[in-house]
């Protein structure tokens, strides 16, 4: 039983160094947008259109998995 805890553990521990990791760099990369923007640069410019298109489709995408999952739930929890 002790074995399988430490597992857990440090299964947790690398996914949380990964997601870490991970959001450094989104901030490094948005941050590296944002002053080529100021800078008029048009490569900083497609990449933040492009970043927004991403983040509207995200958030979308978000709220329709949400509806699918309660509607998912209330037909198992009603046996339909």
């Amino acid at each position: 039983m002790e074995q399988v805890n430490n597992s857990i553990t440090i299964q947790a521990f690398v996914n949380y160094v990964f997601l870490a990791l991970i959001l450094v760099a989104l901030f490094f990369g948005i941050r590296k947008i944002y002053i080529g923007v100021k800078q008029q640069n048009k490569w900083a410019k497609i990449a933040a259109r492009l970043l927004i298109i991403l983040l509207v489709i995200l958030i979308i995408g978000g709220v329709i998995f949400y509806l699918y999952a309660m509607a998912l739930g209330k037909a198992f929890e009603t046996g339909l």
